[in-house]
């Protein structure tokens, strides 16, 4: 049987070097919102796996219905798939890429601020 995120698992390849090259090139917004969609398919990943206490996977439909990394991050952590501390790197960089992406939150550009290397990281 296939894995329910296969399609995506096949792209991670493919997103972490337009992610390393977005990086290189210093490409901060594109690099910010390729993190976000990593981090929301390792968590997918994650959420079908019996990496939890209770070592019992989540359903692809329970899944599907957090359509935000934030709320797939609750599920994680609710469940027991993630600490308290990797929830709270996860808030954070999320609050980071909000304010970045949706607010152009970011310094002029006289080099890279901490909240934006915080959110790349």
């Amino acid at each position: 049987m296939i894995h329910p995120y296969q399609d995506q698992v096949n792209l991670m390849w493919s997103i972490i070097k337009r992610l390393n090259g977005a990086k290189r090139r210093g490409f901060w917004l594109e690099s910010i919102s390729l993190s976000y969609v990593l981090l929301e398919i390792e968590l997918r990943l994650l959420l079908t796996s019996k990496a939890c206490t209770s070592r019992v996977p989540i359903s692809p439909n329970t899944i599907d219905k957090q359509n935000y990394l934030i709320k797939l991050a609750n599920l994680a952590k609710n469940k027991g798939f993630i600490d308290q501390h990797l929830w709270n790197r996860i808030r954070d960089f999320n609050e980071v890429r909000r304010k970045a992406i949706h607010h152009f939150d970011l310094p002029p550009s006289n080099g890279t601020s901490s909240c934006v290397r915080l959110a790349i990281k």
